[in-house]
């Protein structure tokens, strides 16, 4: 990332300074009530739904995305293996999946106190509002937060950003682990991290799904 960023950085500064004023279209009535429909309003690159062409990630189309990476995986793609090609637009190698893996997995545990905070919602409050609610739990954890109030310059900013995004991508396979067994199990223990398995395979070995053709429909 220390590589790719500052080439992002650069090809957005020359996308304004050289294209600043040029006009993307024109906003009536009509797109604002229909929920801004067909209004650019914002640059992303990571990914793109086309009514034609279906998605693409870093312009590679899915089912080409699917088929690399179960070569490389040796099965179904692997989540880590998906982020690395969001996060840098390339595939990862052999090595570097086996590191990135590892790197994430690692960040899997979340707090005991967060998971006691998780285990004592309402049985009948939604999955995705306990999931939302331990998202925010996950905040006194940020890196980014304590390098902004420390006063790091902006311009090494996203080095935080990206830890915290790392750590919330791989946090929460475990906070939806909590929220499965809690909301359905009643199951109240703390989850351990295996550091031999992969994120989807901890996930389902946590709720009690440990048939390989589970975990393989998971992670495709």
């Amino acid at each position: 990332m220390e590589d790719v960023i500052p080439k992002r950085a650069a090809l957005i500064k020359d996308l304004n300074k050289n294209h600043g004023n040029h006009k993307l279209g024109d906003i009536t009535v009509d797109s604002v009530v229909g929920g801004m429909r067909g209004i650019n309003v914002m640059f992303w690159d990571l990914s793109k739904l086309d009514q034609n062409e279906g998605i693409t990630f870093r312009n590679h189309h899915l089912y080409n995305v699917v088929q690399n990476l179960r070569d490389l995986c040796n099965g179904e793609p692997l989540p880590e293996a998906v982020l690395w090609l969001l996060l840098t637009g390339d595939y990862p190698s052999s090595n570097q999946l086996s590191d990135f893996k590892h790197d994430l997995v690692n960040r899997m545990h979340i707090d005991d106190s967060v998971a006691r905070i998780i285990q004592s919602f309402p049985k009948d409050l939604h999955p995705m509002s306990q999931l939302s609610a331990g998202m925010l739990l996950l905040q006194k954890g940020s890196k980014f937060a304590k390098a902004y109030q420390s006063g790091v310059h902006k311009s090494k900013l996203w080095e935080y950003m990206l830890e915290d995004t790392l750590d919330i991508s791989a946090k929460t396979f475990t906070l939806a682990a909590y929220i499965y067994n809690h909301t359905f199990k009643n199951n109240n223990n703390i989850l351990k991290v295996d550091h031999k398995l992969c994120l989807t395979d901890n996930f389902c070995e946590w709720i009690g799904f440990k048939n390989n053709d589970f975990k393989n429909l998971m992670k495709l």
